[in-house]
């Protein structure tokens, strides 16, 4: 399906098999939580967070309070917000990136998840003939509560011209929708995982790729939350909080 003169700039992987996957393994993992005993409250908007030694507590804006041994801010993009009122500040910078959704004129035949390094784009299957395209990554500072949510047109016009130029499949292909979200810059690249203070910890700056490594960051942070392991090199403290440049994350850097 690739131009044969580009072919060989490609990374291809296994098929992918689109967001009805990922929802359904977060109803999974919902579901799973909710049988070891655990309560689930969704959209439920934190108004503070205060931790001391052996106890602490989560404010919501509904004016209820949840009460703990220990809180774990899991916020992705919104947790530097979330721990700032209580006097942390972790080193990570939110930063805005684009993805479009495109209706193929034909069937791709099992497309494989494509990286296109030189002109960094890549394609991932969704469905018989849709697919994802992106890059459009900012490398600027964005701010959760006030970000531009929609595809920008410079975006779309160069994530078609990138097709085109890739795969003949792009030829007659139009756009079904476009959107942002963002991403989490720590200043090595490297999740921080681990305690800010007493009875308060921490796990973001998956740098956009959470959907591969989600699962293990998780996983380590519940155990150094319960004592079980220790931070290691992901300290959220192993490095200033101050400017750094941002870097993204699907990179071979």
């Amino acid at each position: 399906m690739l131009r044969e003169d580009r072919a060989r700039l490609a990374c291809a992987g296994p098929r992918a098999p689109g967001r009805r996957a990922e929802r359904r393994a977060r109803a999974e993992r919902f579901g799973e939580a909710r049988r070891l005993g655990l309560t689930l409250r969704t959209g439920a908007r934190v108004a503070g967070i205060s931790a001391r030694a052996g106890s602490a507590e989560v404010r919501l804006q509904d004016g209820s309070v949840q009460r703990g041994a220990r809180v774990l801010v899991s916020a992705g993009c919104w947790t530097r917000k979330l721990l700032a009122p209580s006097g942390v500040e972790i080193p990570l910078r939110p930063y805005r990136t684009q993805l479009s959704s495109l209706r193929l004129g034909s069937a791709h035949r099992g497309l494989p998840v494509v990286w296109h390094l030189p002109t960094d784009i890549y394609l991932v299957p969704e469905g018989a003939q849709d697919i994802l395209a992106g890059d459009g990554t900012e490398y600027k500072e964005s701010d959760p509560d006030a970000f531009r949510r929609e595809g920008d047109p410079s975006f779309v016009e160069s994530v078609a011209e990138r097709l085109i130029a890739l795969t003949r499949l792009g030829d007659a292909a139009g756009l079904r929708s476009a959107w942002a979200g963002l991403c989490g810059a720590p200043p090595d690249r490297r999740p921080l995982v681990g305690a800010v203070g007493p009875s308060l910890f921490c796990a973001c700056g998956d740098q956009g790729i959470g959907v591969m490594c989600g699962p293990a960051i998780g996983e380590r942070a519940a155990k150094i939350a319960l004592g079980a392991a220790q931070e290691g090199d992901l300290s959220p403290l192993r490095l200033p909080a101050d400017d750094f440049p941002i870097r993204g994350g699907f990179t071979l850097e």
